[in-house]
């Protein structure tokens, strides 16, 4: 457990009803924090920054298939969710397709 966390000092915490659990890991201030440990574990027997442990597992599951990569449009890294994604999102897409198309007028005229 996080020494700042919401969920700190109470030791019945775990043994909650999720629907308890929940608003308080929400307002937590070390949520994100609490996440990337839980996200960094193999497994999770209880709720930890708002998820249940089969959201976790899920979670851990998804980050296994990504792949970091670079965006083609503004060279930020990302995780990409499948190997056709070549854009971080799809503002970055539109605005690199934009400028690949303003490219193209320009070498026609």
């Amino acid at each position: 457990m996080i020494e700042n966390a919401a969920c700190a000092g109470d030791l019945t915490f775990t043994e909650r009803p999720y629907a308890e659990q929940r608003p308080i890991c929400f307002r937590c201030p070390v949520r994100v924090e609490c996440l990337e440990g839980a996200l960094g574990e193999k497994t999770s027997e209880y709720t930890r920054a708002g998820l249940r442990p089969d959201q976790l597992a899920k979670l851990r599951g998804l980050r296994k298939a990504s792949v970091v990569a670079v965006c083609r449009g503004c060279g930020a890294e990302f995780l990409r969710a499948s190997n056709r994604q070549v854009h971080c999102s799809v503002a970055c897409r539109q605005a690199w397709s934009n400028r690949r198309r303003d490219e193209r007028r320009a070498v026609a005229s």
